[in-house]
């Protein structure tokens, strides 16, 4: 499934995008481009004003035990 995400804004701190608002293109559960984006034929496109989009978070206060 190929993906065009509109109007997110980067929260990356590493990303010369980071805190800016652009358009993010996946493909193949990858991000391909992020920029000011077309949509592409036979891709779906989300309107996503006012989100974030991040590289990922954990929880640092997770407590795994025996037996699960």
């Amino acid at each position: 499934m190929n993906l065009l995400v509109q109007h997110v804004i980067i929260a990356d701190a590493q990303s010369k995008f980071n805190k800016q608002q652009c358009d993010v293109r996946i493909e193949g559960g990858k991000i391909k481009s992020i920029g000011k984006l077309s949509p592409e034929k036979n891709e779906t496109v989300f309107d996503a004003e006012g989100a974030f989009l991040s590289p990922g978070f954990f929880d640092l206060n997770c407590v795994a035990g025996d037996p699960g």
